[in-house]
Formats: structure tokens, C-alpha cells, sequence
């Protein structure tokens, strides 16, 4: 129906909408909790435990999320709309957009649309494979592959240069992921 399409453009309120996605810094997403609560035990628990402001639930987005615009993109994804991907080639929104569908365990088919459009940017980017390692060595579920192409990145630089960027913690993830391609689970 048209009312429960996802405005993906403005920070508009969708009608019926009763849940506000509160970023640290930026605008309030809206968005409908029946429908997120329906594919998403993490969602479903996050909007059961938030607090009511405003005529709707107020959700703390993870702070890694900063950007509205992935966040209103993921939420697109899970409302079934087919639209473009508003910031191709940008790897930091792209980024974002996975780490909610994985933070927040959306549908597989969302996270790995996701993992589909991030992949091609993880070779050149140390920094965020190093974020994706960490995030799933506190358990966050990530796909095998990115996972593999994630260790693959960081196992590859040079250790100086991922000691310079702070980010040695992310090591034994990257171990520990390339040792599942040898010796599966």
C-alpha cells in the first residue's frame, strides 16, 4: 500500500508511522514498528525497551550509524521497495547500511544486498575491514565472504600500517576468519 511505502528522500513522516530512529547527531528517522518488529527480533526487543516521545517510540541508533540517508536506505530495503542505491560508490554510507542490517539482524536477503554493494570497496579499505572484524568478534553476523575478504585486507597491509592506524585488536578476528576458510566449522 502507498501509505506504507518509505520516504526515502526527506525526513518526512510516514503516515501511521510510530517509531522515531534517533541518530546522535542529525535528524530523526520514522518508520513503522509492526512491520520492523515482524522481520526482526533485534528491532522487535530494541522498540519493546524504547522509550515514548512525541507520539512515537524513540529508538537509539547504534553511534556508529551517523549517516540518515543509509539508515533511511536500509529501511527501504526492509519495506521491499526496489529503489537505487542513493550513495553508490561511497564506501562510509555503504558501510553504515551493512553494519545496521547485521547490527539490528534484518532479513538475510537485506544483509547481503548489503554485503553485495560494500564488498567491492573492502580491498583498498583497511580501515573499515578492521571495523567489520571488530564488530564481529563482539559477535555482530556478518557473511563468511566479507568476513574472509575483511581478514584477507588487514592479513595483506603491513603490520605498521595497521598498528598506525590503531586498529592491531582487529588481528585476531582476521586470524581467526581465515582460519575458518582453511579448517570450517
Amino acid at each position: 500500500p502507498r501509505h506504507m511505502m518509505f520516504p526515502l528522500d526527506t525526513g518526512a513522516r510516514p503516515p501511521f508511522s510510530d517509531v522515531c530512529f534517533r541518530l546522535e547527531r542529525g535528524p530523526v528517522v520514522f518508520a513503522h514498528g509492526v512491520l520492523l518488529g515482524a522481520v526482526s527480533e533485534v528491532l522487535r526487543q530494541a522498540i519493546a525497551e524504547a522509550a515514548v516521545a512525541e507520539d512515537a517510540w524513540v529508538v537509539r541508533v547504534h553511534p556508529s550509524i551517523t549517516h540518515a540517508s543509509s539508515l533511511r536506505y536500509a529501511l527501504a530495503l526492509v519495506y521491499g521497495q526496489p529503489v537505487r542505491c542513493p550513495f553508490p560508490g561511497q564506501a562510509e554510507h555503504l558501510w553504515e547500511l551493512l553494519l545496521f542490517a547485521a547490527l539490528y539482524c534484518l532479513p538475510q536477503p537485506v544483509v547481503d544486498f548489503a554485503g553485495d554493494l560494500f564488498q567491492p570497496f573492502m580491498a583498498d579499505n583497511v580501515d573499515l575491514c578492521c571495523l567489520l572484524l571488530s564488530f564481529a568478534s563482539e559477535g555482530v553476523v556478518f557473511p563468511m565472504r566479507l568476513r574472509q575478504a575483511a581478514a584477507d585486507t588487514v592479513l595483506r597491509s603491513s603490520g605498521s600500517a595497521v598498528q598506525a592506524h590503531g586498529k592491531i585488536a582487529a588481528l585476531p578476528a582476521a586470524v581467526e576468519a581465515m582460519e575458518a576458510l582453511v579448517f570450517p566449522p
